[in-house]
């Protein structure tokens, strides 16, 4: 498939993403990219999300921090290094440790684009806070 993104970020999203990456391809080829990174936005906060520390409040703020760099409201990701050593996956790892690359990748696209992209984002990150919230980190 050629380049959606770049060869870094499409790596990524093609070892995470399984046969969604597979899918991208039937896409108009004007909003591939687009939907491309938000799924591995959204992927990367689920990883958040998802992660067997055992420690909510630590999930919860690990999240929110990501959606607010995400949001361009932070200059610096969280530190998500020691959820990434608790990952099962290696690919899920790996996209923990490459946040910023991911995040950065916004900048590719048209700020209308980049909006709409963090809006989604947003949406989804607030869900999956108010599960936490509500459930706790189900291991």
């Amino acid at each position: 498939m050629a380049k959606i993104i770049s060869p870094e970020i499409d790596s990524l999203l093609e070892q995470t993403s399984r046969s969604f990456y597979l899918t991208l391809k039937v896409l108009p080829t004007k909003i591939r990219g687009q939907i491309g990174l938000l799924y591995l936005l959204a992927r990367l906060a689920d990883t958040i999300a998802d992660s067997a520390s055992g420690n909510t409040n630590q999930l919860i703020n690990n999240i929110k921090g990501y959606n607010q760099y995400a949001q361009g409201n932070l200059d610096d990701p969280p530190n998500l290094s020691e959820l990434a050593k608790l990952q099962t996956n290696p690919d899920e790892a790996k996209l923990l440790e490459n946040v910023r690359e991911v995040v950065d990748s916004l900048s590719r696209f048209s700020d209308a684009d980049q909006n709409r992209i963090r809006h989604c984002l947003d949406t989804i990150v607030s869900g999956q806070t108010l599960d936490l919230q509500r459930f706790g980190n189900v291991e």
